[in-house]
């Protein structure tokens, strides 16, 4: 919090809500910032403009803009985020059934809410920024925007997912912030001998 406060810290950035009423633009911005954030990662395969749009209209039942989130470096676009409500949070006893009483009960709390947690559903910044110091002060005013966000969407606990577990540089600042590793999800591989 003292690094953010020092008036130099956040020069130039402009951390702004989604802008809903033009969701066409702002795919097609998550798109490039994704790919061209997550490019090299482990299993990365690039997702299309159509296939971001078609999340983007299944979330937009659960997101207003205060649950997403761009930021802007002297203007460019650089980073964005989206939160979501955790959908743990109500189907939690449904026992894994949605058919056919379990639906039901589901779209009435989804219409219910509050939601007392969110997920950290998608999150890119310009590979540029990777292992900077700009891109540490991002990460750490997201962090910050996020908790000050929490007081007025009401909810006060966050899951941080898809962090791979080498990346050292988003596991470090999310760990000093008082957040705590909860589930670690093992993929294996296994090469498959041609025909």
């Amino acid at each position: 919090t003292r690094l953010l406060e020092r008036a130099s810290a956040k020069e130039n950035m402009i951390f702004r809500p989604l802008r809903l009423n033009d969701l066409d633009k702002e795919v097609a911005l998550m798109t490039d910032l994704f790919n061209d954030a997550w490019a090299g990662n482990w299993g990365f395969a690039p997702i299309g403009f159509d296939e971001f749009k078609s999340m983007a209209d299944s979330l937009k039942f659960f997101v207003t803009p205060d649950h997403g989130f761009v930021v802007e470096l002297a203007g460019e676009p650089v980073s964005f985020g989206i939160i979501i409500p955790n959908l743990h949070d109500v189907t939690r006893d449904l026992g894994g059934r949605l058919f056919p009483p379990g639906l039901a009960r589901l779209v009435a709390r989804l219409g219910a809410g509050p939601f007392p947690s969110r997920g950290l559903a998608l999150f890119g910044m310009r590979k540029s920024l990777h292992k900077s110091a700009r891109g540490g002060l991002i990460l750490l005013t997201m962090m910050e925007e996020l908790r000050l966000r929490s007081r007025k969407l009401d909810f006060d606990q966050i899951e941080f997912g898809w962090v791979l577990e080498d990346n050292i540089g988003m596991r470090k600042p999310i760990e000093m912030s008082g957040a705590w590793v909860d589930k670690v999800h093992r993929i294996y591989e296994k090469k498959l001998a041609v025909a």
